[in-house]
């Protein structure tokens, strides 16, 4: 599952990905004129680095906290994921996603709900696990509208959800699909 291998890549590396310094919707590199633009909106708040990359047909944007101090080498992270899944319906979709994290060193199940956002229906599984690196937690909002999954992961240190959850929902609470 691509939000996993995402997720393991920003938190083992913990730096940002040469992206820009967001001032809102839009912000971020630009996806050139030939190529098909992500079927969402999403507004992150000023001061997070953002980067919206395209390969084949799956679309990834990438918000990265700025660093707490000197030392903060753990980029606090929300991603974004959309790719094609035809006709899948989003209780297989969600439940494929679930057993592939079980790959994951140490992984435990912290817990799993349904919620409305936007009108949107999403599964959401909030989960820990411990990369080479760093003891993590993760909540990972999934839907699909008009054949298109969206996933988006929030990743922090484990035990730093409270701390982050605040923000990682404002963002969210922007999300809406075109």
């Amino acid at each position: 599952m691509r939000v996993i291998v995402l997720f393991l890549f920003l938190n083992h590396f913990g730096t940002p990905l040469s992206a820009q310094k967001s001032t809102g919707e839009g912000a971020g590199k630009v996806i050139s004129s030939g190529q098909q633009k992500p079927a969402f909106q999403i507004t992150a708040p000023a001061g997070r680095q953002r980067r919206d990359t395209i390969m084949e047909s799956t679309f990834f944007t990438f918000f990265i906290s700025p660093p707490d101090g000197l030392g903060d080498k753990f980029r606090e992270n929300l991603n974004i994921i959309s790719e094609d899944v035809g006709d899948m319906a989003m209780e297989e979709y969600y439940e494929n996603s679930r057993l592939d994290i079980y790959t994951l060193p140490e992984i435990k199940i912290i817990d799993q709900k349904d919620s409305v956002i936007n009108g949107m229906d999403f599964k959401i599984l909030h989960y820990s696990f411990f990369t080479e690196q760093y003891e993590t937690e993760a909540l990972v909002y999934i839907t699909i509208i008009k054949g298109k999954s969206y996933l988006i992961t929030c990743g922090c240190l484990k035990g730093q959800m409270k701390v982050w959850q605040k923000s990682f929902e404002e963002i969210i609470a922007t999300f809406k699909v075109d």
